[in-house]
């Protein structure tokens, strides 16, 4: 991207193979930019998938509109490390079960992504159970 007031290319940043820039207070990613110039707001609830598998390759030709269902079978088809196993415990440290993805265990417990991707990070806990991304 280039800054039309500087004239100097955007170099932005790379977050699990997307890339990405901050303005002012907001982080934009180029993908959802290149959609949204060309083909006009996303929906809510759409997500846009790379074709290729390959996240740094924004052409349009390779962007298309999908649901989270579908886009979340197109990521664990490709083998996206985005794709981390999480392994589910009770609140004693028990072992209970492993799952796919976080999104795999927050639909199993009926909650979002966020809040078992948070109880990951914080190592708390989340619908009452301690998770753990597994090694």
């Amino acid at each position: 991207m280039i800054n039309f007031k500087t004239g100097k290319l955007i170099q932005g940043s790379d977050r699990n193979g997307y890339k990405r820039f901050q303005y002012k207070d907001h982080v934009y990613s180029i993908h959802r930019l290149v959609y949204e110039t060309f083909n006009g707001p996303i929906p809510d609830g759409m997500k846009i998938d790379h074709i290729d598998g390959d996240r740094s390759n924004n052409a349009l030709s390779n962007l298309r509109l999908v649901t989270q269902s579908d886009n979340m079978k197109a990521a664990m088809e490709n083998g996206h490390s985005g794709q981390i196993p999480v392994l589910q415990f009770d609140r004693q440290g028990n072992f209970i079960q492993e799952f796919p993805t976080i999104q795999a265990a927050a639909d199993f417990i009926g909650v979002t992504h966020a809040a078992v991707r948070s109880a990951i990070v914080r190592n708390g806990t989340c619908g009452g159970y301690k998770w753990k991304k597994k090694s």
